[in-house]
């Protein structure tokens, strides 16, 4: 019998920030979401890669956009802005799994009471 488990991008992005920013192992982790401790370790060292070939790539991307081009070039400026809106939404939406882990797994409330009179 297979005991292969499918995790989603999502998953794996939730597991990744709890083994870095958590007093968790990776052994812990991997023994806490049922996957081996190597597949934790693989996947952050993938994670770690993809974001300094992002930071990279954002560097350059930004180098091009002030350097090579004319500042008056509004295409190539709704297009930089577009990525960069992309780029913060799929973030946020990142941080909101996180809230909403915390919420429900932990009972943790971590949402802001604009309301809220003390």
């Amino acid at each position: 019998m297979n005991n292969t488990k499918l995790i989603g991008k999502r998953e794996k992005l939730i597991i990744i920030d709890e083994y870095l920013n958590t007093n968790l192992s990776s052994r812990e982790v991997a023994k806490k979401y049922g996957i081996s401790q190597g597949t934790v370790m693989d996947w952050t060292k993938v994670e770690r890669e993809a974001k300094r070939n992002m930071k990279f790539k954002k560097e350059n991307r930004k180098k091009i956009v002030e350097k090579d081009l004319p500042v008056e070039d509004s295409i190539i400026e709704i297009k930089r802005l577009r990525m960069a809106l992309e780029e913060a939404e799929l973030e946020r939406e990142f941080y909101k799994e996180i809230v909403n882990i915390a919420e429900r797994d932990l009972g943790i409330n971590l949402k802001k009471n604009s309301g809220r009179k003390l």
